[in-house]
Protein backbone atom coordinates (compact mmCIF):
# COMPACT_ATOMS: atom_id res chain seq x y z
CA UNK A 1 0.00 0.00 0.00
CA UNK A 2 1.64 3.19 -1.22
CA UNK A 3 0.66 6.18 0.94
CA UNK A 4 1.32 9.84 0.13
CA UNK A 5 0.50 12.14 3.04
CA UNK A 6 0.25 15.88 2.30
CA UNK A 7 -1.45 18.90 3.81
CA UNK A 8 -3.07 19.42 0.39
CA UNK A 9 -3.53 15.93 -1.09
CA UNK A 10 -5.76 17.23 -3.91
CA UNK A 11 -2.91 19.36 -5.19
CA UNK A 12 -0.44 16.50 -4.85
CA UNK A 13 -2.76 14.29 -6.90
CA UNK A 14 -3.31 16.95 -9.56
CA UNK A 15 0.44 17.35 -9.95
CA UNK A 16 0.88 13.58 -10.27
CA UNK A 17 -1.89 13.35 -12.86
CA UNK A 18 -0.40 16.13 -15.00
CA UNK A 19 3.05 14.51 -14.80
CA UNK A 20 1.91 11.02 -15.83
CA UNK A 21 -0.46 11.85 -18.68
CA UNK A 22 0.44 9.96 -21.87
CA UNK A 23 1.98 12.16 -24.54
CA UNK A 24 -0.37 11.01 -27.29
CA UNK A 25 -3.57 9.08 -27.90
CA UNK A 26 -6.89 9.09 -26.09
CA UNK A 27 -6.81 9.19 -22.28
CA UNK A 28 -9.64 7.51 -20.41
CA UNK A 29 -10.23 8.90 -16.91
CA UNK A 30 -12.86 7.68 -14.42
CA UNK A 31 -13.95 10.10 -11.70
CA UNK A 32 -15.74 9.52 -8.41
CA UNK A 33 -18.19 11.89 -6.79
CA UNK A 34 -18.63 12.94 -3.19
CA UNK A 35 -17.33 15.96 -1.31
CA UNK A 36 -13.59 15.20 -1.24
CA UNK A 37 -12.79 15.47 -5.00
CA UNK A 38 -14.39 18.90 -5.46
CA UNK A 39 -11.09 20.71 -4.89
CA UNK A 40 -9.27 18.30 -7.21
CA UNK A 41 -11.70 19.03 -10.04
CA UNK A 42 -11.34 22.77 -9.50
CA UNK A 43 -7.56 22.55 -9.62
CA UNK A 44 -7.60 20.50 -12.80
CA UNK A 45 -9.95 22.96 -14.48
CA UNK A 46 -8.07 26.10 -13.43
CA UNK A 47 -4.49 26.01 -12.21
CA UNK A 48 -3.62 22.78 -14.08
CA UNK A 49 -5.77 23.55 -17.10
CA UNK A 50 -2.83 24.09 -19.43
CA UNK A 51 -1.04 20.96 -18.25
CA UNK A 52 -3.84 18.60 -19.30
CA UNK A 53 -4.60 17.89 -22.98
CA UNK A 54 -8.36 17.98 -22.49
CA UNK A 55 -9.00 17.49 -26.21
CA UNK A 56 -7.64 13.93 -25.80
CA UNK A 57 -9.40 13.11 -22.52
CA UNK A 58 -12.59 11.09 -22.11
CA UNK A 59 -14.29 11.29 -18.73
CA UNK A 60 -16.16 8.35 -17.21
CA UNK A 61 -18.18 8.08 -14.02
CA UNK A 62 -17.05 5.54 -11.43
CA UNK A 63 -20.54 5.49 -9.94
CA UNK A 64 -23.77 7.41 -9.69
CA UNK A 65 -26.69 7.80 -7.35
CA UNK A 66 -30.14 7.10 -8.76
CA UNK A 67 -31.16 10.75 -8.89
CA UNK A 68 -31.69 13.21 -11.77
CA UNK A 69 -28.46 14.70 -13.20
CA UNK A 70 -29.31 18.14 -11.81
CA UNK A 71 -30.01 16.82 -8.30
CA UNK A 72 -27.75 18.14 -5.53
CA UNK A 73 -26.64 14.58 -4.73
CA UNK A 74 -25.73 13.71 -8.32
CA UNK A 75 -22.09 12.88 -8.97
CA UNK A 76 -22.59 14.03 -12.55
CA UNK A 77 -23.73 17.45 -11.36
CA UNK A 78 -20.48 17.82 -9.38
CA UNK A 79 -18.30 16.78 -12.31
CA UNK A 80 -20.23 18.99 -14.71
CA UNK A 81 -20.13 22.08 -12.48
CA UNK A 82 -16.52 21.86 -11.30
CA UNK A 83 -14.81 20.47 -14.39
CA UNK A 84 -16.86 20.23 -17.56
CA UNK A 85 -18.36 23.72 -17.33
CA UNK A 86 -14.90 25.24 -16.89
CA UNK A 87 -13.27 23.46 -19.83
CA UNK A 88 -15.12 23.28 -23.13
CA UNK A 89 -14.81 20.31 -25.43
CA UNK A 90 -14.19 17.49 -22.96
CA UNK A 91 -15.79 14.22 -24.02
CA UNK A 92 -17.70 12.92 -20.98
CA UNK A 93 -20.00 9.94 -20.57
CA UNK A 94 -22.87 10.16 -18.10
CA UNK A 95 -24.38 7.09 -16.46
CA UNK A 96 -28.03 7.47 -17.43
CA UNK A 97 -29.44 6.15 -14.18
CA UNK A 98 -32.99 6.95 -15.22
CA UNK A 99 -32.82 4.00 -17.64
CA UNK A 100 -33.43 0.45 -16.40
CA UNK A 101 -30.63 -0.65 -18.70
CA UNK A 102 -28.16 2.01 -17.52
CA UNK A 103 -25.56 -0.44 -16.20
CA UNK A 104 -25.59 -2.64 -19.28
CA UNK A 105 -25.47 0.39 -21.61
CA UNK A 106 -22.51 1.90 -19.75
CA UNK A 107 -20.62 -1.38 -19.83
CA UNK A 108 -21.18 -1.67 -23.60
CA UNK A 109 -19.95 1.89 -24.08
CA UNK A 110 -16.82 1.17 -22.06
CA UNK A 111 -16.11 -1.96 -24.08
CA UNK A 112 -16.63 -0.04 -27.33
CA UNK A 113 -14.42 2.93 -26.49
CA UNK A 114 -11.75 1.86 -24.00
CA UNK A 115 -8.88 -0.31 -25.27
CA UNK A 116 -8.57 -3.74 -23.70
CA UNK A 117 -5.81 -4.67 -21.31
CA UNK A 118 -3.98 -8.02 -21.26
CA UNK A 119 -6.94 -9.78 -19.62
CA UNK A 120 -9.44 -8.58 -22.23
CA UNK A 121 -11.07 -6.09 -19.87
CA UNK A 122 -11.24 -2.38 -20.79
CA UNK A 123 -8.19 -0.74 -19.20
CA UNK A 124 -8.94 2.79 -18.05
CA UNK A 125 -5.82 4.95 -17.91
CA UNK A 126 -6.69 6.64 -14.60
CA UNK A 127 -9.30 5.93 -11.95
CA UNK A 128 -9.80 8.47 -9.16
CA UNK A 129 -11.39 6.90 -6.10
CA UNK A 130 -12.48 7.95 -2.65
CA UNK A 131 -13.30 6.09 0.53
CA UNK A 132 -16.11 6.54 3.03
CA UNK A 133 -15.78 6.22 6.78
CA UNK A 134 -17.36 2.76 6.44
CA UNK A 135 -14.64 1.67 4.02
CA UNK A 136 -16.74 1.76 0.86
CA UNK A 137 -15.28 2.89 -2.44
CA UNK A 138 -17.16 3.70 -5.64
CA UNK A 139 -20.65 2.46 -4.67
CA UNK A 140 -19.24 -0.82 -3.40
CA UNK A 141 -20.55 -0.79 0.15
CA UNK A 142 -20.01 -3.34 2.92
CA UNK A 143 -22.48 -6.23 2.69
CA UNK A 144 -23.75 -5.21 -0.76
CA UNK A 145 -24.20 -7.69 -3.60
CA UNK A 146 -21.84 -5.98 -6.05
CA UNK A 147 -18.83 -6.83 -3.89
CA UNK A 148 -18.94 -10.37 -5.25
CA UNK A 149 -19.52 -9.50 -8.90
CA UNK A 150 -16.87 -11.24 -10.98
CA UNK A 151 -18.18 -10.93 -14.56
CA UNK A 152 -20.11 -7.67 -15.01
CA UNK A 153 -18.14 -4.42 -15.22
CA UNK A 154 -20.99 -2.06 -14.26
CA UNK A 155 -24.03 -2.97 -12.16
CA UNK A 156 -26.93 -1.57 -10.20
CA UNK A 157 -26.13 -2.10 -6.52
CA UNK A 158 -28.62 -2.13 -3.69
CA UNK A 159 -27.23 -0.62 -0.48
CA UNK A 160 -29.49 -1.92 2.31
CA UNK A 161 -27.93 0.07 5.15
CA UNK A 162 -28.64 3.31 3.30
CA UNK A 163 -31.87 2.19 1.60
CA UNK A 164 -30.56 3.41 -1.75
CA UNK A 165 -29.75 2.00 -5.17
CA UNK A 166 -26.76 3.08 -7.20
CA UNK A 167 -24.90 2.24 -10.41
CA UNK A 168 -21.24 1.42 -9.96
CA UNK A 169 -18.15 0.09 -11.65
CA UNK A 170 -17.17 -3.27 -10.17
CA UNK A 171 -13.86 -4.62 -8.93
CA UNK A 172 -12.93 -6.42 -12.19
CA UNK A 173 -13.04 -3.11 -14.07
CA UNK A 174 -11.36 -1.11 -11.32
CA UNK A 175 -8.55 -3.65 -10.97
CA UNK A 176 -7.92 -3.56 -14.73
CA UNK A 177 -7.17 0.20 -14.67
CA UNK A 178 -3.60 1.22 -15.40
CA UNK A 179 -3.51 3.62 -12.44
CA UNK A 180 -5.78 3.68 -9.38
CA UNK A 181 -5.46 6.67 -7.10
CA UNK A 182 -7.40 7.27 -3.88
CA UNK A 183 -7.99 10.76 -2.50
CA UNK A 184 -9.00 10.60 1.17
CA UNK A 185 -9.34 13.40 3.71
CA UNK A 186 -10.65 13.73 7.25
CA UNK A 187 -10.10 12.16 10.65
CA UNK A 188 -13.30 10.14 10.28
CA UNK A 189 -11.51 8.01 7.65
CA UNK A 190 -8.50 7.06 9.81
CA UNK A 191 -10.05 3.99 11.45
CA UNK A 192 -11.22 2.62 8.10
CA UNK A 193 -7.81 3.25 6.55
CA UNK A 194 -6.16 1.17 9.27
CA UNK A 195 -8.47 -1.71 8.41
CA UNK A 196 -7.94 -1.26 4.67
CA UNK A 197 -4.21 -1.62 5.26
CA UNK A 198 -5.00 -5.08 6.64
CA UNK A 199 -6.97 -5.91 3.49
CA UNK A 200 -10.37 -5.45 5.14
CA UNK A 201 -13.49 -3.56 4.00
CA UNK A 202 -14.39 -3.01 0.34
CA UNK A 203 -11.59 -0.51 -0.25
CA UNK A 204 -9.17 -3.10 1.08
CA UNK A 205 -9.65 -5.02 -2.17
CA UNK A 206 -7.83 -2.15 -3.89
CA UNK A 207 -5.23 -1.57 -1.20
CA UNK A 208 -2.45 -1.90 -3.77
CA UNK A 209 -3.52 1.43 -5.30
CA UNK A 210 -1.75 4.69 -4.47
CA UNK A 211 -3.35 6.69 -1.69
CA UNK A 212 -3.19 10.47 -1.36
CA UNK A 213 -4.14 11.44 2.19
CA UNK A 214 -4.27 14.43 4.44
CA UNK A 215 -2.64 14.01 7.88
CA UNK A 216 -5.99 13.50 9.62
CA UNK A 217 -6.99 10.60 7.38
CA UNK A 218 -3.55 9.09 7.83
CA UNK A 219 -4.06 9.13 11.59
CA UNK A 220 -1.41 11.77 12.21
CA UNK A 221 -1.96 14.40 14.87
CA UNK A 222 -0.79 17.94 14.19
CA UNK A 223 -0.42 20.72 16.76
Amino acid sequence: MNLHVADDPARALAERFAAELPRDGRVHVALSGGSTPRQLFRLLATEFRGAVPWERVEIWQVDERCVPPDHEDSNWRLIAAELLARENGIVAHRIEVERDTAAEAYERLLRDRVPEGPDGCPALDFVFLGMGADGHTASLFPNSAALDEAARLVVFNEVPQRAVRRVTMTFPLLRAARRRWFLVAGADKAAALARVQRGELPAGQLADAEWFLDPAAAGESRP
